[in-house]
């Protein structure tokens, strides 16, 4: 289905035209397919794009979702969003300096950790390397309490 012929699909449709959840790709985490609109899911929260702007980077403005610096995100359905960032808020909670691979790892063995499966703990972690990566700080989260909740 060519993109303007998307335009003229009602948003409850979409589901049957997109994929459903790029952050579980196999059939077996949604089974039977679930019946959604699928959410827009930025790699990076834009709570912390709008905070801190890496020198250098170009903005791009949108009318639906402001001012971001890297745009890139998945589609995934309402509750993989929600569940992925409970992980991005527990990770940047738990952050004491280590990588963002090692702080997820201590998350999840910590008692009473968020009961995310593998593919949502990843993606979680992806936000704070990717804030790493462009140069920021995950201090700064904390100390201006930028936990990364959608």
């Amino acid at each position: 289905m060519g993109e303007a012929a998307l335009r003229d699909v009602p948003p409850h449709a979409l589901a049957a035209h997109l994929p459903v959840c790029d952050v579980h790709p196999s059939a077996y985490r949604h089974h039977p397919r679930p019946v959604c609109t699928p959410d827009w899911h930025h790699l990076l929260p834009r709570e912390w794009q709008r905070a801190w702007i890496p020198s250098g980077a170009i903005v791009v403005t949108t009318s639906e979702y402001g001012p971001v610096w890297a745009p890139a995100g998945v589609y995934c359905t309402p509750t993989c969003h929600h569940n992925v960032h409970v992980g991005i808020v527990a990770t940047v909670h738990a952050w004491t300096g280590d990588t963002a691979a090692e702080t997820v790892t201590l998350v999840r063995q910590s008692k009473g950790a968020p009961a995310l499966d593998d593919a949502e703990w990843k993606a979680a972690g992806q936000a704070l390397d990717l804030w790493m990566a462009a140069g920021g700080d995950p201090a700064f989260l904390q100390e201006h309490h930028l936990w990364g909740q959608a």
